[in-house]
């Protein structure tokens, strides 16, 4: 399980579009605004989101679990345990639902809206002994659509540049210095 609370994201837009007023449909303009933003000028919206079957690369550090800890205080207190923030398929469902509907226009028709998919999860423990997440400061943790591969080798690339790019500026620099001081 990964809780990507703090994560630095690398993901493939779900929606990549250019809003305008004079071509904006009237659902992104009810959306805008419902945001709190100016239906009246361009906008430029992207949207990122995991949906299930997504490959990705994560990379994190492995902790215990502090819902668990939490859990295991309220019964050793003798109180009700807290809400894991997990919800059933049917409360998910209702969220997604209700949330799609808020977004609707006034007087505008329902829109006939799927069930979400069925996962098993019996299978998968909602409270597992660790948890993949962000560690101490400083330590990396991020989420990628890409392999750890083409990650590998763009941080190679990278650390080429910079360690070899940055002499070559200083060099560049030092020669544009002591050239303006020789000509004046």
């Amino acid at each position: 399980m990964v809780d990507p609370r703090g994560a630095e994201t690398e993901l493939q837009p779900a929606v990549d579009d250019e809003y305008s007023p004079s071509s904006g449909d009237a659902f992104t303009r009810h959306f805008l605004v419902r945001h709190g933003i100016s239906s009246e000028f361009p906008a430029y919206l992207k949207e990122f989101c995991i949906r299930p079957g997504d490959s990705l690369y994560v990379l994190g550090t492995l902790r215990e679990n502090p819902g668990l800890a939490s859990a295991a205080d309220c019964l050793a207190r003798g109180v009700e345990q807290p809400q894991q923030g997990f919800l059933s398929a049917a409360a998910a469902d209702l969220q997604r639902r209700r949330a799609i509907e808020s977004m609707l226009l006034p007087g505008s028709p329902a829109p006939r809206i799927p069930l979400a998919r069925r996962v098993a999860t019996e299978a998968f423990d909602l409270n597992p002994p660790v948890v993949l997440m962000r560690g101490a400061s400083g330590s990396p943790f991020f989420i990628s659509w890409r392999s750890q591969q083409d990650i590998v080798t763009e941080l190679a690339w990278r650390s080429a540049l910079y360690i070899w790019g940055g002499p070559v500026l200083a060099v560049a620099g030092l020669w544009l210095l002591v050239n303006q001081l020789l000509v004046h």
